[in-house]
């Protein structure tokens, strides 16, 4: 019975007129989709949506867009003559190369622009395409009417007898390739971004920011004829690459920062004017000095390893350096060049071919705290006058382990089987305290006078000529001298130093 209940309702479904459930317009086609009956498209085009012009291939040169908008090529364009391939003369142009390239006869290579922003050319964006053989692969106009504002997108510039790019101030230029260029790579003006581009076998730069306030981020730079970034005051680098280049890895103005860099196999790996932040990047294998920085600069938590001439690292005029590393280097491990004011602590200062950290020209004010120097063909460390050294330690050095001169005051430090002396003072009014000395040929060895000498300790440091322990001439003031005290010994003296 159920059985026929259920087939009675499914025939009464399928003959119930339709009227009872249609509940929707009329499918008549709307008035607008019609002409005179018959069905016209009712959307926009793709012009009507983004308006956009083609660029054909012109029998004579330069195109010259004169109008704002949107344009894009339709095929490659090949100039055989000395103009622009294609001059741009409006503001708000955007010119798409849709993947294809704009080349210079070869019987003109070096001639003309490929493309050209001109006066007026303000606010323009170039991408995705390819540009060469020209004088510059894209140029812009110089002068107080030159253009600004322009953003370049994957875009490779090569073989141009000039740059590969030069554009305006303000520009953005991301993921392009400048390659075998005859001089600059890239070059932008002031307040000018550049990422993730590459830059390689130029004649002079890779990258080279002319002017104040830019920014190179993600970037490499190599094989190139001059320096592999390049820039001028209140620029950065961040997270960028120079290797083999001939000029230096990083050559940047005042008040710049370089932040996790490496520069390899340079000239100078790092070299910048004064008041710099240089942190957290590597230079190694270059031909000249791993780091040069100016006045009142700070580098921190660098690497600086295996550089062939000069220096490790060159602290200018009140530089602080900061837990970095310098290894291995041919020179002076940590060179502190002006008269003082200079910061070194928490370093590691080892295996260069003459002293580990050397400030012997520095006059007052400069603090050497925390510091390993090991295994450096001179002193561990050197100073001039007017320092502190404290809680460092000195071993296996080709020279002395600490080496001073006048007005400084040496505190909680260990020298321990360098060559020569321990400690060698050779001037005048230092103080030296609770400082350790062993295995070394003197303990410490004090050659000027009016020295304090007072906690010390000393121990194993003869040599041929029977030095010993302590070698201090007239005119210190040095504490008494407990000798070998032996076991549970006491003393009243608070300021003895000690031999054993």
């Amino acid at each position: 019975m159920s059985h026929l209940k259920h087939l009675l309702l499914t025939t009464a479904l399928l003959f119930t007129p339709g009227h009872l459930f249609a509940q929707g317009g009329p499918l008549s086609p709307p008035p607008t989709a019609l002409s005179g009956g018959t069905p016209v498209p009712n959307f926009k085009t793709l012009h009507e949506i983004e308006p956009r012009t083609p660029i054909h291939p012109a029998t004579t040169y330069p195109i010259v867009i004169s109008a704002p908008g949107s344009y894009y090529l339709t095929d490659n364009l090949h100039v055989t003559t000395t103009a622009d391939a294609i001059q741009i003369a409006a503001a708000r142009v955007q010119l798409d190369l849709a993947g294809h390239s704009i080349t210079k006869d070869l019987s003109n290579d070096g001639t003309g622009n490929g493309i050209f922003i001109a006066t007026g050319g303000s606010l323009v964006t170039i991408e995705n395409g390819n540009v060469s053989g020209f004088n510059d692969g894209i140029s812009r106009t110089s002068g107080t009417s030159s253009a600004r504002f322009a953003i370049i997108r994957n875009v490779k510039a090569e073989g141009c007898s000039n740059n590969g790019f030069y554009l305006p101030a303000g520009s953005i230029v991301e993921k392009c390739l400048a390659q075998n260029n005859d001089h600059c790579g890239l070059e932008v003006g002031p307040f000018s971004i550049v990422q993730n581009c590459v830059a390689s076998g130029n004649g002079d730069a890779g990258i080279i920011i002319a002017g104040i306030s830019g920014q190179i981020t993600n970037c490499n730079s190599s094989d190139n004829d001059g320096a592999g970034f390049a820039a001028d005051a209140d620029c950065s680098a961040t997270s960028c690459t120079a290797s083999s280049n001939d000029g230096d890895g990083f050559d940047i103005g005042a008040n710049s920062q370089i932040t996790e860099c490496r520069s390899i196999k340079n000239n100078i790996g790092i070299e910048t004017g004064d008041r710099c932040l240089i942190s957290d990047s590597v230079s190694a294998q270059n031909s000249s000095s791993g780091i040069i920085a100016g006045l009142g600069s700070t580098i921190k938590e660098c690497t600086v390893t295996d550089n062939q001439g000069d220096d490790g690292i060159r602290a200018g005029q009140g530089n602080s350096v900061i837990d970095s590393t310098s290894h291995r280097n041919v020179g002076i491990g940590i060179l502190l060049t002006g008269t003082g004011d200079h910061l070194v602590k928490n370093c590691t200062v080892t295996s260069n071919t003459l002293d580990g950290i050397n400030g012997s020209a520095v006059e007052s004010n400069t603090e050497i705290a925390g510091c390993n120097a090991s295994r450096n063909g001179g002193d561990g460390i050197q100073i001039g006058g007017g320092g502190r050294i404290f809680h460092c330690t000195t071993s296996k050095n080709g020279a002395s382990g600490i080496n001073i001169s006048n007005d400084n005051y040496i505190a909680w430090n260990t020298a321990a089987d360098n060559t020569a002396n321990g400690f060698v003072v050779s001037g005048d009014d230092n103080r030296l305290d609770s400082n350790h000395s062993s295995n070394n040929a003197t303990g410490f060895d004090i050659d000027g006078t009016e020295n304090l000498i007072i906690r010390n300790s000393a121990v194993d440091n003869p040599n041929d000529a029977g030095a010993s322990n302590y070698s201090i001439v007239a005119g210190n003031d040095d504490a008494a001298l407990i000798t070998n005290p032996g076991t549970g010994f006491t003393t009243t003296n608070p300021f003895a130093n000690f031999s054993f």
